[in-house]
């Protein structure tokens, strides 16, 4: 499952991250949280903020490419 600069656009981030636990793999990519062209700043969300809302996940990559970064989680085993 993919999201591409488009979490920071739904409301219940953190519930739908719990549906996209039945993919294997869920891959986002975002803005920055600093002021740059793309969305506004108010409505970014950092790396630090997606991670605590993947709760039940694991990380499997970080990076990043200003003005975007790119997080790989995978579900964690239950």
């Amino acid at each position: 499952m993919a999201f591409s600069l488009s979490l920071h656009e739904i409301k219940d981030k953190r519930a739908y991250l719990e549906w996209a636990k039945t993919s294997d793999y869920v891959l986002v990519i975002e803005w920055v949280k600093e002021k740059t062209h793309g969305a506004p700043f108010n409505e970014r969300i950092s790396r630090e903020e997606l991670l605590e809302l993947a709760q039940g996940y694991e990380l499997v990559l970080s990076r990043e490419h200003r003005p975007y970064y790119l997080v790989i989680l995978k579900p964690k085993a239950i």
